[in-house]
């Protein structure tokens, strides 16, 4: 595992075709931290990619949320 830092953790959020569901895709730390490569979240969780990292924050927990400051967020959609 490489030290933190702007390159060691990246997350993607991806908008689905339709833009009722949303696709966030991880990587590395942030992999390990939520437990899982990708997750999908409903427009309840939020229309933004910060409603959907926070509401991704909430379901993954504290070890998750504390990645984020050294997170990359692509938004490809």
């Amino acid at each position: 595992m490489r030290g933190a830092g702007p390159h060691a953790v990246r997350v993607i959020a991806m908008n689905a075709k339709h833009q009722k569901r949303k696709m966030l895709r991880m990587f590395a730390q942030a992999r390990e931290a939520a437990g899982v490569g990708s997750d999908r979240f409903d427009a309840s969780s939020g229309t933004t990619v910060a409603e959907v990292i926070g509401a991704a924050s909430t379901r993954y927990g504290v070890g998750f949320a504390e990645l984020l400051p050294t997170c990359r967020v692509w938004l490809n959609g």
